[in-house]
Parts: structure tokens; sequence; C-alpha cells
């Protein structure tokens, strides 16, 4: 009879468990839906689906970019780990572009040197990568560096082409598979506020003044 007993006890707990466990990820799933507005917060919102909707719910905080392997314009090899250093603005260009990127770059330059001017603060780490990796090897990231006049410590990418358009796709919500009607990759405008936990933390255009402006008031909110 107690072994019975014991028995149903066992069952109703380990439904009960099952439950709350199923009602608890119902409840994060719900939160994650959620489209909040960010005069709501003051917090800066997490990015972590393709749908670019800012969120802050426990979900959305436990994406990251993912891991990648790529190599800079001095030939040197990194990783995510490049990321640990402190906020990163991450964002996409090809050396042969002549149309948005140079704008692109320049209004980014623009926001490191006013950074860079600035006593104590925060101080981000500028990752720029080739959206044309087949054809942006080393040697090509390290003329386009020095022809726009980069600062040295400002980082080109390049890699496996597959990996690459993987990196952007999944980690960053970049399509840069697509090529435009020119033959070319995409010319995207777009940058990225990455925190320390290699999160997105915010989604700019970087070829519009204001968007730059935003970039910079929320890199001393991070």
């Amino acid at each position: 009879m107690n072994c019975k007993v014991k028995s149903t006890a066992a069952r109703v707990f380990a439904v009960s468990g099952a439950l709350v466990a199923l009602l608890g990820a119902m409840i994060l799933v719900s939160d994650h839906g959620k489209r909040e507005s960010a005069m709501a917060h003051e917090q800066l919102p997490y990015y972590a689906s393709p749908d670019l909707w800012p969120r802050w719910d426990w979900l959305s905080r436990q994406h990251d970019v993912g891991e990648f392997v790529m190599l800079d314009q001095q030939g040197k090899q990194f990783d995510q780990s490049v990321l640990d250093q402190g906020p990163t603005v991450v964002s996409f260009f090809f050396t042969a572009c002549v149309t948005v990127c140079p704008i692109s770059i320049d209004m980014l330059k623009g926001a490191q040197a006013r950074i860079a001017a600035q006593p104590g603060g925060v101080k981000p780490v500028f990752l720029s990568i080739s959206v044309a990796p087949q054809f942006d090897d080393p040697a090509a990231l390290r003329s386009y560096a020095k022809s726009v006049q980069l600062a040295p410590e400002w980082r080109l990418a390049t890699g496996d082409p597959a990996q690459v358009v993987r990196l952007a796709q999944r980690g960053f919500y970049s399509d840069i598979a697509t090529l435009g009607p020119d033959g070319l990759p995409r010319h995207l405008t777009r940058a990225l506020l990455i925190d320390r936990e290699h999160r997105v933390r915010g989604i700019y255009d970087a070829s519009v003044a204001s968007e730059i402006f935003r970039l910079q008031r929320d890199l001393a909110r991070l």
C-alpha cells in the first residue's frame, strides 16, 4: 500500500514539475513575442531575431552572434573573442564599393574621432567586415585602410565566403548573399552595436548623420 502511495505521489510530482516547466517555457516564448516601446525602458534593447524588433525579455538576452574565425588587414587570424574587448561597432563594406560604402565608413570615422577626443568614457572597437571576401584578401584590406585613412586600431575583416555569409545572416541579420543588379554584393549601410557578451544592442544606418549620433548616445548607455 505504501509503495503504491509513494509511486502515485512520485508520478504526481513528476507531472506537476513537467507542467510547471511547460508553463515557464510558454511564458518565456510569450514574452519573447511581445513588442515593446523603447520609451518604456532605460536599458538598451536586445535584437535576437531577423525581424529586428527591439526586445528586453530573458530569451533575447541569451542570444549572441555566434562563433567565427576571420583574418584582419594584417593577415592575423582572430575570432569572436575580439568582442570581449568592449562595445564593438560592426559594419559591412567591400573595397571595390564606390557608392554608399565610402559614405558609411566616413560617417563612422567621424564617430570614432569624436569618441576618441572625449576624455574617459567608453572607447568602442570598430570592426568592418567585407561582404566580398572572395576578392578582399588582407592585402586589399590593408590598401583600403590606408586609402581611407582608417585609425590603426580599426579592424577590417575577411574570411571564408560561406562563413562570412552565415555570420552576417545568423549573427548580424544582414543578407549579403544576394547580389545587386550590377552583380556586386548588396551595398549595406547597416552598423550594429555589440556588447561584451556578444549580443546585438543597437542597429543603425551608418550613412545617416542622425543615426550615427544615436549610436554615440547609445554607446554611453551601454
